[in-house]
């Protein structure tokens, strides 16, 4: 495979056509994408896993755990060390991710709830009425995701010295996400029970039509992309390619 080069092309010699155009030689790096279903057996255990992860939990946890392990490098006596470069990335990629869904998302999401427990109809039902215990649910949810949030969002230095150690550390920088996730998920649920006690026989078609298109969506989209993560560079696997840009000329 070619190692990869950056030209300018704006600085390439160009010629002009018979016809008016110019054309000017660039090269440009390319990758390929190598999604599950052009990698193998589709039904193996870690695409199972994957697509599970896709549908419950968005893969934010997959996207999570393969940053983290990016940042770690095996030395020759088969410990680990933390690459500071790649560690600083995945912190600001972190920080960035829990400020604007946890910590903003999850504020809006609690004080929908508040204002659903509010209302007349679910405020008198008492605590058996169900869609105000899931209520409940997601606004517990929600300031669990915003404390989490809140203590992990500059992630501290971390080095995997054992194989429980970074299951660990995975699961606690997911966790913030997996709270806001079912969060969402109870705050819907309650919506949709009401609708179901009321029997709002239209709204409850709409949502199943809904529910439907979007779990078909996801299985696609994990289908047809390559997993990946917030740091790692994809320059191992860059193409060179040349070519011609034509442009018109005044």
């Amino acid at each position: 495979m070619e190692e990869a080069t950056t030209q300018d092309v704006g600085t390439s010699p160009s010629c002009v056509t018979g016809n008016g155009r110019s054309e000017r030689p660039f090269t440009q790096n390319v990758v390929t994408c190598e999604p599950p279903h052009k990698k193998g057996p589709l039904f193996t255990q870690t695409n199972i896993l994957g697509l599970f992860s896709m549908m419950s939990m968005l893969d934010h946890p997959g996207l999570i755990q393969r940053s983290l392990m990016n940042t770690q490098i095996e030395t020759k006596d088969g410990t680990y060390s933390t690459d500071v470069k790649k560690w600083g990335e995945f912190t600001k990629a972190y920080y960035r991710d829990t400020k604007e869904v946890n910590l903003l998302v999850s504020t809006v999401l609690l004080a929908a709830n508040m204002n659903f427990l509010a209302i007349g109809s679910i405020d008198e039902a008492g605590l058996s009425y169900l869609p105000q215990r899931l209520s409940y649910f997601s606004l517990l949810a929600s300031l669990a995701s915003i404390v989490m949030g809140s203590a992990v969002r500059s992630p501290r230095l971390f080095t995997s010295h054992s194989p429980s150690h970074f299951q660990f550390m995975y699961l606690v920088l997911g966790f913030p996400f997996e709270c806001f996730l079912y969060s969402i998920l109870f705050f819907l649920l309650a919506i949709l029970v009401h609708c179901a006690h009321h029997k709002a026989v239209v709204q409850l078609v709409i949502a199943g039509i809904f529910a439907t298109f979007l779990l078909c969506l996801l299985v696609i989209y994990w289908l047809i992309t390559e997993p990946c993560n917030d740091i790692e560079s994809l320059e191992h696997r860059f193409v060179t390619v040349t070519g011609e840009r034509v442009a018109t000329t005044d």
